[in-house]
């Protein structure tokens, strides 16, 4: 089982403080039982050392409303983020439509794979004004 936690943190940091040309431009974790918290501290890792990702897979891990918000930030501040894997999530619908009002809004991402997710309605959408110019 692999599991992604406390010491896999330590152990990236130097990986993402490599710069050109040895640095690291994709990361994959898929199915590592990565929970929301440690998806925060690794957004937060990735954010602090201005990686240069250009891949970034979180396939089957938990996710919460503060590591979306983090997801959305690390969008928003990469410049250099082409790919973005988030499958096999479970987000409220709120959680979701705030991640897709950024992304609506996002002129580098060239793949977005959002396969087999599952929208949870455990929160009622906001009844304000949704449009997509």
């Amino acid at each position: 089982m692999n599991i992604f936690g406390e010491k896999s943190l330590l152990a990236l940091r130097p990986l993402l403080l490599k710069r050109l040309p040895n640095h690291l431009e994709e990361l994959k974790l898929i199915d590592c039982h990565i929970n929301s918290s440690h998806v925060c501290r690794l957004l937060d890792l990735l954010l602090e050392t201005n990686c240069q990702l250009h891949r970034l897979a979180l396939v089957h891990a938990s996710h919460n409303e503060n590591s979306i918000d983090k997801i959305i930030q690390f969008m928003q501040t990469c410049g250099h983020l082409q790919e973005l894997d988030l499958s096999w999530s479970k987000l409220s619908l709120l959680q979701w439509r705030n991640f897709m009002l950024a992304v609506k809004d996002n002129r580098q991402l060239v793949s977005l794979n959002l396969s087999f997710n599952k929208l949870l309605e455990d929160q009622p959408l906001p009844t304000g004004d949704v449009n997509s110019n």
